[in-house]
């Protein structure tokens, strides 16, 4: 809940629209997808999650143009990914919050 009120202050009040990275477990991709439908419904979200092929086909058609304000996915389709990824040019800030995110679900998870 913490993380969409921030990402809703810094739409609404600082026009920082993204983009912006959300990694999160996999075992709550759902909730995650969820609860952006039902807090943030007009922020546009690309879930990087599912098979190679899907994974694909979004990288191509939405996040190497950078068509969304947030994308969510789990540490695990990131460091599979990696190469590609690390080639999408995100602005620093967002970049820092993200790595900020996997190092305490890691650190919550061991």
């Amino acid at each position: 809940m913490q993380v969409m009120a921030l990402l809703a202050y810094l739409m609404e009040h600082k026009n920082n629209y993204g983009p912006h990275l959300i990694i999160v477990p996999n075992a709550v991709m759902v909730n995650w997808k969820s609860e952006l439908n039902q807090w943030l419904p007009t922020v546009r979200c690309v879930y990087y999650v599912g098979q190679k092929e899907e994974r694909a086909r979004k990288f191509a058609q939405e996040v190497s143009s950078l068509q969304f304000n947030v994308l969510v996915t789990t540490y695990e389709y990131i460091m599979r990914d990696r190469a590609k990824l690390s080639k999408v040019s995100l602005p620093a800030m967002q970049w820092f919050a993200g790595c900020i995110v996997v190092y305490l679900s890691r650190l919550v998870a061991s």
